[in-house]
């Protein structure tokens, strides 16, 4: 029996505090945390502020000194997962942003093939989202029939710029000021 006590003494002595112990020292730093919120005079929010960083300290120094578990592996499974390779993109559409959205999508296709990390994916999943979505709903044509005056024809006495101006250089308003 008495060794059966000193054995058990020994292991609570000599091994770190388990999950348990350190998950109450968490729920001790979210009391304080509610203590605080829900407001008190200032000499017990310095003393709560004081327990609450204590219990912090001792539940980060808790988890340090946990065992950590890591998993001895072989060779593996043999199952890598192969980079998402896709080929350059083609579109019959003569509209200037598909046109540059396509370079775009396909500049990200070949740059992604060439190196496939995560981030590289991610610009060309976006890139080519904004090609597909443009596709389906085809921007506005550019009208360039409209009566734009450069701003030399516009600009006010005194070099002025305001909305006036923007509106002559748009072909809304007539430069009357001059």
């Amino acid at each position: 029996m008495r060794y059966i006590t000193l054995c058990s003494l020994a292991i609570c002595l000599f091994f770190p505090l388990t999950s348990s112990a350190c998950e109450q020292f968490q729920a001790k730093v979210e009391r304080y945390t509610q203590l605080k919120r829900a407001g008190g005079t200032a000499k017990q929010m310095n003393r709560w502020q004081a327990q609450r960083k204590l219990y912090a300290q001792r539940y980060r120094e808790c988890l340090r000194d946990q065992p950590t578990m890591q998993r001895a592996t072989g060779k593996g499974s043999g199952k890598r997962n192969k980079p998402d390779v896709q080929k350059p993109r083609q579109v019959d559409h003569d509209h200037p942003v598909v046109q540059k959205l396509l370079g775009t999508c396909n500049f990200w296709i070949n740059t992604y093939n060439l190196d496939p990390s995560p981030e590289n994916k991610t610009y060309r999943d976006s890139a080519c989202r904004s090609l597909d979505d443009a596709l389906r709903h085809p921007p506005a044509p550019i009208d360039n029939s409209s009566n734009q005056r450069p701003l030399k024809e516009c600009i006010k006495p005194g070099n002025l710029l305001d909305d006036d101006v923007r509106d002559c250089m748009a072909g809304i308003r007539e430069p009357d000021w001059q």
